[in-house]
C-alpha cells in the first residue's frame, strides 16, 4: 500500500503505512530476536521508502539519518538485491546534496563488487561517475573514466570471446582426440621396435589408421574454426540485438516514466493535459508489451518450447473462416476478397496458428488509417504438391521494415511457415501493392 501510494504521488496517504510497516517489523523482530536475519531485506526495504520519501520532500537530514541506519543492516546475509539498492539510493542522495567527492568515493568503493556480480550494472556504474566528475568541473578525469569504461568493456568481450572458444573446443572433442592419437603412436611405436622384422604389415596399417586419424582430425579442425568464426559472427549478432532491443526498449519506457513524473508532479494539470498524458503512457505501454511479448514469442519458438499441432485441414474452409473474420470487424479498413479455382484442399498444418498468420497480415497497424482492398490468391502446384499463396495490398507487408515489432512478427511467421516445409517472402514494393508470398506442402 505504502508503494502505490508513493508511486502516485501521495505521500500524506504513504507514511502512515510506512511507520505501520516498520512497526510491525519491530514488534516482530523484538518477540522472536533470533530470527532477524530473516527481516533484514524487509527492514533495508521499509528504510529505503523512508529515505526515498524525506529525499522527494528535500528533508535531506533525516534522509541521512535513515541512510546511516540502512547501512548497519547491511550484512553477508544480505540479498545482493537490496545491497545494490542501497548503494544506488546513496548516490541519489548525494547527487542530491551535490556532495561529488562522497559519491565518486562510493562508487570507487563498490565498483569491484559490482563488476563481479551485476556486469550488466558496471557500464551505467561508471558512466555515472564520469558524469559526476564532469558537474564537478574535474573534465580530465571524466575523460580518463570514461577510457577505462571502453577499455574494461573491451576486455570483458574479448574475455567473452575466448570463453566460447573455449567451450567450442569442448564439443568438439579436440583435446581427446590429439590425446587419442598420441597414445596410438606411442604403443605403436614400442611395438614397432620390438617387432620390426616381423610386423612390417602392422607398421604399414598403423601408418594408413594414422592417415585416417590425421583427417578426422584436419575435418574437425575445420569445422572448430567455422565454429568458432560463427560464435564470433553470433556474438556480433547478439550484441547488436542486445543493442537494439535496449533502444526499443528504452523509448517507450523512457516516455511512459516521463509522463509519469509529470502527473504525479507537483505542479498542477488541467483535465485535458492529463488525458493527453494518460493517452501517451496507456499508447507507449501498449507498444512497449505487445514489443517484448513478440520477442518472448519468437524466442519460445527457436527454443522449441511452444510446439506446433500437426493436424489435416481443409486450407479453404481455414482461409474463408478468416475472411469472414476480418471482414466482419466493426469500422475495419481492411476488405478481403479470396481468389481461388480450389474448392477444397486438404494439408497439414497448425489451425490456430494458421488463423493467426493470416488475420496478422490483414492487420494494420495501430495508427494506419488508409483503406485496403486485400486480396488472398491461392493455386496448387501439382508437379511440387504446394499450395501457393499471395496475400496482395496486405497491410502487413507495408510495415516490414518500419519497427521491430513488425520484422519479430515476420520472423515468427516465417518460423512457422518454414516448420511445415514451406518458404515466407515479403515483398514491400511489388506491383500490385504490398504482397506476402508463403507456400504450404499439400496432398495430390
Amino acid at each position: 500500500i505504502a508503494q502505490v501510494y508513493g508511486n502516485g504521488g501521495k505521500d500524506s496517504l504513504k507514511l502512515p503505512y510506512l511507520h505501520e510497516m516498520d512497526m510491525t517489523l519491530q514488534t516482530v523482530i523484538s518477540k522472536e530476536p533470533e530470527t532477524r536475519k530473516n527481516w533484514s531485506n524487509f527492514e533495508i526495504d521499509c528504510e529505503v521508502k523512508y529515505i526515498l520519501h524525506y529525499m522527494n520532500r528535500k528533508n535531506f537530514t533525516v534522509a541521512h539519518e535513515h541512510i546511516e541506519k540502512v547501512k548497519k543492516l547491511l550484512e553477508p546475509h544480505v540479498d545482493p538485491v537490496f545491497w545494490l539498492n542501497v548503494q544506488l539510493i546513496q548516490l541519489q542522495y548525494y547527487a542530491k546534496t551535490d556532495e561529488y567527492d562522497k559519491s565518486i568515493a562510493l562508487i570507487d568503493e563498490v565498483t569491484p563488487t559490482v563488476l563481479n556480480n551485476y556486469v550488466s550494472t558496471f557500464a551505467t556504474l561508471i558512466n555515472y561517475k564520469a558524469s559526476t566528475q564532469y558537474d564537478k568541473g574535474d573534465i580530465d578525469g571524466a575523460i580518463e573514466t570514461r577510457r577505462y569504461l571502453i577499455r574494461k568493456q573491451d576486455s570483458l568481450n574479448n574475455a567473452f570471446s575466448a570463453n566460447q572458444l573455449k567451450q567450442v573446443k569442448e564439443i568438439y572433442h579436440i583435446d581427446e582426440l590429439l590425446l587419442e592419437k598420441q597414445k596410438i603412436q606411442d604403443m605403436n611405436y614400442r611395438i614397432g621396435f620390438i617387432f620390426l622384422g616381423v610386423c612390417l604389415l602392422l607398421m604399414l596399417l598403423f601408418y594408413l589408421y594414422t592417415r585416417y586419424v590425421s583427417g578426422k582430425i584436419a575435418v574437425v579442425e575445420k569445422k572448430t574454426a567455422e565454429a568458432a568464426l560463427q560464435a564470433e559472427t553470433d556474438n556480433i549478432a547478439k550484441e547488436r540485438l542486445k543493442s537494439e532491443i535496449s533502444h526499443d526498449i528504452r523509448t517507450p519506457l523512457n516516455v511512459v516514466v516521463g509522463f509519469a513524473e509529470l502527473l504525479t508532479g507537483k505542479e498542477e494539470l488541467d483535465k485535458e493535459t492529463k488525458r493527453e498524458y494518460g493517452q501517451m503512457i496507456q499508447t507507449n505501454a501498449e507498444s512497449l508489451l505487445n514489443y517484448v511479448n513478440s520477442i518472448l514469442e519468437l524466442s519460445r519458438l527457436e527454443s522449441g518450447k511452444i510446439q506446433y499441432e500437426d493436424e489435416e485441414c481443409d486450407i479453404i474452409q481455414l482461409c474463408s473462416e478468416v475472411l469472414d473474420k476480418v471482414n466482419g470487424r466493426e469500422e475495419s479498413t481492411v476488405s478481403v476478397s479470396l481468389q481461388t479455382d480450389l474448392k477444397e484442399q486438404l494439408a497439414r498444418t497448425d489451425r490456430r496458428w494458421f488463423d493467426t498468420l493470416l488475420v496478422s497480415m490483414l492487420t494494420p497497424s495501430e495508427n494506419d488509417t488508409a483503406r485496403y482492398e486485400a486480396i488472398i490468391r491461392i493455386r496448387r502446384d501439382r508437379t511440387r504438391s504446394a499450395l501457393y499463396f499471395d496475400v496482395v495490398n496486405a497491410p502487413f507487408a507495408k510495415v516490414h521494415f518500419e519497427n521491430k515489432t513488425s520484422l519479430i512478427r515476420h520472423e515468427i511467421n516465417a518460423h512457422f511457415i518454414h516448420y511445415f516445409g514451406g518458404i515466407y517472402k515479403v515483398q514491400t514494393e511489388a506491383e500490385e501493392g504490398p504482397t506476402i508470398s508463403f507456400t504450404i506442402p499439400c496432398r495430390d
